[in-house]
C-alpha cells in the first residue's frame, strides 16, 4: 500500500490528498490498534503534505489507549521535529 501512495502522490499529488490522507486518519479512529498505529506510520511518511492536519492528527494519538499507538504518534511527531524523545516522558 505504501508503495501505492507514493506513486499516487508522485502522479497527482492533490488528489492524493483528497482521497488516501482522509482516509487515513480515518483509521485513526478505529477500534483495532494495529490499524492505527499502522495509519500513523503510513501517514508520518507523508506528514510533509499536510502539516498542520497531520500535527493535530499525531498529538491526538498520543492520547491513545494503547501504548503501540501512542509510541508511533510519538515517533511521527519526532520525524517533523515537534517533538523530542523527553517531551513524553
Amino acid at each position: 500500500i505504501l508503495k501505492l501512495l507514493i506513486e499516487t502522490f508522485e502522479i497527482s499529488p492533490e488528489g492524493a490528498m483528497r482521497f488516501f490522507i482522509p482516509k487515513l486518519n480515518s483509521c485513526l479512529s478505529d477500534y483495532r490498534e494495529d490499524v492505527r498505529e499502522n495509519a500513523l506510520n503510513v501517514l508520518s511518511q507523508f506528514s510533509h503534505t499536510d502539516p498542520k492536519n497531520m500535527l493535530i492528527s499525531f498529538r491526538h494519538a498520543l492520547k491513545d489507549k494503547s501504548v503501540y499507538v501512542r509510541n508511533s504518534a510519538t515517533e511521527a511527531l519526532e520525524k517533523i521535529g515537534q517533538i523530542i524523545p523527553t517531551d513524553v516522558i
